[in-house]
Order: C-alpha cells, then structure tokens, then sequence
C-alpha cells in the first residue's frame, strides 16, 4: 500500500537540481605498454541531493503531466519500471508535491497553489504505468 498523505502549509523552499558528474572518456590504445601508478579516485563530489541519490544512484525524474485549477488538481506521473504502487510514497505539504518510488524515481513539483486542505488520492494503472495523483478540495 503506499502512503500518500498531505501536511499543513510550510514555508517552501526551491531547491536546484544538480546535474549529473561529467565522467572522463580518456581511454587508453590496446597497444600502449606505459605502466600506469595507481591512482586513487577522487571521492565523490559531495551534494545536497537528500533523497535525490540513494546508495550513489541517482534518481530518475519521471514524466508528468498537471491539468486542473485550485479546487480540483492533477497529475499524472508516468512509472514504467513499477509493477505496483506498494512502493509509492506521495507527500503533499503546501506548495509542493513529492514522489518517490521504489527507490528508483523522485519528483518534486511546486503546485500552483496551497493544497495542503486538499483530500489526496492516487491510483496506479497496472497496464498503462501511470499514476495519477488527484488534489480534491474539501
């Protein structure tokens, strides 16, 4: 079963997401004899990702869609790689909408207005993949 729940307004904040590290492609020829020192990698670059990464993995972004106004809302989030919503965390606080799934996807929308009030129900199509997300006002 997954949680889908909404809090009480709160200041919201905007957080940038950071892109991915660029990888070196310096590759070596098959002929090259040069003996090479070892050299330890560099760590990682740290960031404030929070549940952006899980494990050094990065998150994907799904595809969405938002229709609807102030008193009824909705989104529907395209999840491929699920089966089912038992993995499905959806957290409405104010202006702000965030999914994670399965630890595979993470969303975070900024909703056009407060919708912390709102009834929240979600409902995952097991063939086409989608779930949809709908804000209802009480």
């Amino acid at each position: 079963r997954a949680l889908v729940r909404a809090r009480p307004a709160a200041a919201a904040t905007a957080a940038a997401e950071a892109g991915p590290a660029g990888a070196d492609g310096a590759g070596q020829s098959p002929d090259a004899q040069a003996v090479q020192d070892p050299a330890p990698s560099p760590p990682p670059a740290q960031s404030s990702d929070g549940p952006e990464k899980k494990a050094g993995k990065k998150l994907v972004t799904p595809a969405y869609q938002i229709s609807g106004g102030d008193a009824e809302l909705t989104v529907r989030v395209e999840l491929p790689l699920l089966e089912d919503m038992r993995t499905v965390s959806v957290d409405v606080d104010g202006r702000e909408l965030r999914l994670l799934a399965a630890g595979v996807y993470s969303l975070k929308l900024h909703l056009p207005c407060d919708m912390s009030d709102h009834t929240v129900q979600a409902k995952f199509g097991k063939k086409t993949k989608v779930l949809t997300i709908c804000l209802l006002e009480p």
